[in-house]
Order: structure tokens, then sequence, then C-alpha cells
């Protein structure tokens, strides 16, 4: 004799089910939306000079993921509060492109933090940088430029192709690196220096092509660069603007912020769309009596 086993699906079961739809619906609105960010690019590609992320010829995006490959961690903010901010933390490094472009209180803010790497010093140096000036020459011979000091990255480095502009060192505390020597000039002028003063570590480096896309591999230039901005585990980036102050307005919001709001509304409307219910059409139907059209509205929805 065979028996048969019939499922009763009760109403506390069904209730349950009712009550768990919404919450599945929502888990799957967020896988989905995980998934689609993973597969999607980022579109944090740019054309700025000097940007982390632009791929191009005048970008910085290869040296900085090198950087990263290293144990690194690459940042680049788009304002001068912001760089200050980040750059005091402990094991942070600080990078100004073209320097000479800081407003004085700009230079001032950057002057007090501890570590900073200043790069493309063509055009002037910073104020408070004393003992420091730019020339140039513009003899080829030689054409390469080797360390001659006891820096440790200088020492690192091969050789660098090179340059017509130079510092021109007055104050001994500074330590010069591959000399640019010339007929024209009684002393020579250097494409590096360092400085180690009061714990504020201060690099100098003159050549602003020498962290480009196009010219990081020529020569020493990659050595060098990762030597002077690899030593600690963070580096904030700051493209130097003339139009910034320090009293310009500061967006400190992570980068994660717009993607979870907008998965925050959309798991919401998810949410929303799935509790409601529909009241269906509204029927006319011939009373007995006068009954307020907010009961027949209610009645109708239960």
């Amino acid at each position: 004799m065979k028996t048969s086993h019939v499922v009763t699906v009760t109403p506390t079961l069904r209730k349950k089910v009712r009550l768990l739809r919404p919450l599945l619906t929502l888990c799957g609105v967020i896988v989905l939306f995980l998934v689609a960010l993973a597969l999607i690019p980022r579109l944090t590609s740019d054309t700025t000079p000097f940007s982390i992320h632009n791929a191009g010829k005048n970008g910085a995006r290869a040296l900085a993921r090198v950087l990263e490959q290293q144990g690194v961690r690459v940042v680049q903010v788009s304002s001068p509060r912001e760089l200050v901010v980040r750059a005091s933390a402990p094991n942070t490094t600080a990078v100004v492109i073209r320097p000479w472009q800081m407003q004085p209180d700009v230079a001032q803010a950057v002057s007090e933090l501890p570590r900073v790497v200043y790069i493309g010093l063509e055009s002037g140096v910073p104020s408070d940088l004393t003992g420091l000036s730019t020339d140039s020459t513009y003899t080829q011979d030689p054409t390469h430029l080797y360390a001659q000091c006891s820096l440790p990255a200088a020492v690192r480095t091969n050789r660098l192709v090179r340059e017509n502009y130079g510092l021109k060192i007055s104050d001994s505390e500074w330590t010069g690196c591959f000399p640019i020597t010339s007929e024209d000039s009684l002393s020579p002028l250097y494409a590096y220096a360092e400085r180690t003063r009061d714990q504020q570590y201060r690099a100098l480096i003159v050549p602003s092509s020498l962290v480009l896309n196009k010219s990081v591999a020529d020569e020493g230039n990659a050595t060098l660069a990762l030597n002077v901005l690899g030593a600690t585990p963070t580096l904030v980036w700051y493209l130097a603007d003339t139009d910034a102050s320090m009293m310009s307005e500061t967006d400190l919001s992570p980068q994660w912020m717009i993607p979870v709001l907008i998965l925050m509304g959309v798991s919401l409307l998810t949410w929303g769309i799935s509790r409601g219910q529909r009241l269906g059409r509204l029927v006319p139907e011939n009373l007995p009596s006068y009954v307020p059209s907010i009961e027949t509205v209610i009645g109708r929805g239960r």
C-alpha cells in the first residue's frame, strides 16, 4: 500500500515567504550593483599634464602604477588644504609638481609639512627654500649627468639626461647631485638636491620631464623617482595651481561615497516597489446610503 505525502502550505508559511521576498529582491539588486561596479572600468583617466590618472605622454600614470606595485599608496589631491591635511599624517610624503605656481599662503603651509618633494623647478624655487635659486645653461656637452654625491637615491641612479636648468646652491645645508657644468658658469648647477633639517626632509628634482610617461624610462629617471618618492607608505600628489589658495573649498569625501549613495537609493526604491501593492481601478457602485469617499478608498484598499 503506497502512502502519498501531501505538503500543506499554511498561512504562516505564506506570510514568511511574502516577508522574505522583498529581502531576497534587495539582496539580488545589491549583488548585481557590485558586479556592475567590478566589470565596468573606472573612468579615472584624464588629460591633465602630470596627473597620475593621465596615461598619455604628458601624464604620470606609469610612475604611479609602479609605486603602487611596490606597496606605496599614491593619492592625488585637488586643493592645497587637502594636501596639507593628508600630508600631515605620519609616514607620508607630499609631492608638489611645479611649485613655482603656488600662492604665498600655500607655500607657507607646505613649508611646515615634514616631508616634501618638489618636482619641476625650471621657473623658480619656493621662497621658503633659502640658499637655492634656479639658473640655466645651454651648453650641451656632456650629454649625460652623473651623481657625484653620496645621497643614496642619487647613487643608485646610473645617470640622467643633461638638462638646461639647474639649482644654484649657496647654503651648505643642501647637498647637490648631478652637477651641470658649463664654460659660462663659475659654479656648477645641480639637477637634484636634498636637505634634512629639524626633522624636515626636502628633495628637489629640477626637470619636470623626469616623471612623465614619455620620459620616465629614459636613463636613470625611473630609478631616481622611485627611490625619492617611494620612501614612505603614502604619497600625496599635488599639481600646483596659481588660482588655488588655502581659502579654497576642499572636498574630503571618499571616492566610494557616490557609488554607495547610488546603491542606497536603488535599494530603497526596490524595497518600496516590492512592498507596495496596487489598489486597482476604482469601481463605481450604487450604495443604499451616502458613504464618504475616503472610506471607500480605505475599504477598496483592504
